[in-house]
């Protein structure tokens, strides 16, 4: 049996979330349980758009055909500025974020943004900041 250390610091910690994650990538809840089991693998983030930006790209399922996926790990205090070339959909899976008009998102939260639409966030103190973002295709409608 694993310690409560392991289960909060392992990829366990994330399980929970398996169900909106699928629903946001168009996946079976055991596809976005595997992905969620593949975010404590050092080897799956590759570098972001600055030091303190990791991501790893995602793949949806057929529902969300064309849609771009991707985990975004941000370390507190991190920056993020950005124009949506489709619609974005955003679910934090760890620790939280403030967009610029001082709204907060944390663990378990979600939001949308229309296509055009810029936004600037910042990573809120404590644990790193991680999200699953999908983007649609430009022009795609939403279901």
């Amino acid at each position: 049996m694993r310690s409560w250390k392991e289960r909060l610091e392992g990829p366990e910690r994330f399980f929970h979330l398996a169900e909106p994650l699928a629903g946001l990538l168009g996946l079976r809840e055991a596809e976005a349980a595997a992905l969620l089991h593949r975010l404590a693998d050092p080897d799956a983030w590759e570098d972001g758009p600055s030091p303190e930006v990791r991501l790893m790209p995602a793949l949806c399922g057929p529902s969300r055909a064309g849609a771009l996926a991707v985990f975004l790990e941000l370390q507190p205090s991190a920056a993020l500025q950005h124009a949506h070339l489709g619609d974005e959909d955003t679910l934090v899976l760890q620790g939280g974020f403030r967009e610029a008009d001082g709204a907060e998102l944390w663990r378990g939260d979600t939001c949308s943004k229309p296509e055009g639409s810029r936004h600037a966030l910042t990573a809120l103190d404590g644990v790193p900041c991680i999200m699953a973002v999908v983007t649609s295709a430009p022009g795609a409608e939403r279901e």
